[in-house]
């Protein structure tokens, strides 16, 4: 499976532009939690499922997750870059996800909250995305 997986330098930029855009503590509270929700998407690939076959919307989901649920790699705006990740992730693998703001920030309010499982999170990208020419 050949997949664009973001590297750590872009989640670091994604991170200061949403700090300077809306705010919020500056800084990094677990290193590791950024190598770790980085190479979550890597371990889906490699190892898959076997409950089902792993495709960009799995990857995408574990990236938000491990970001905004599990790792909180940074000391604010986690929520904020873990769904900055998932639609890059989907979009430098050609979908957008096809939802307004509102239900964005819903849906990432849901996974934060843990009122959303990463599977959920999974069915609801892959039904509310659209195919795009990258």
């Amino acid at each position: 499976m050949a997949l664009h997986l973001p590297p750590r330098a872009v989640m670091l930029e994604v991170h200061k532009r949403q700090l300077a855009r809306f705010g919020g503590a500056p800084g990094i509270r677990d290193e590791g939690g950024i190598d770790a929700a980085l190479a979550r998407p890597h371990q889906l690939i490699a190892y898959g499922s076997e409950e089902e076959d792993i495709d960009i919307f799995h990857v995408a989901a574990a990236l938000m997750y491990s970001i905004t649920k599990n790792r909180h790699p940074f000391a604010d705006g986690n929520k904020r870059v873990g769904l900055a990740m998932l639609l890059l992730t989907l979009r430098r693998n050609g979908w957008s996800l096809d939802i307004s703001n509102e239900l964005a920030i819903d849906m990432t309010l849901k996974v934060a909250e843990g009122t959303m499982r990463e599977s959920e999170l999974v069915s609801y990208c892959r039904e509310n995305s659209i195919a795009i020419d990258t």
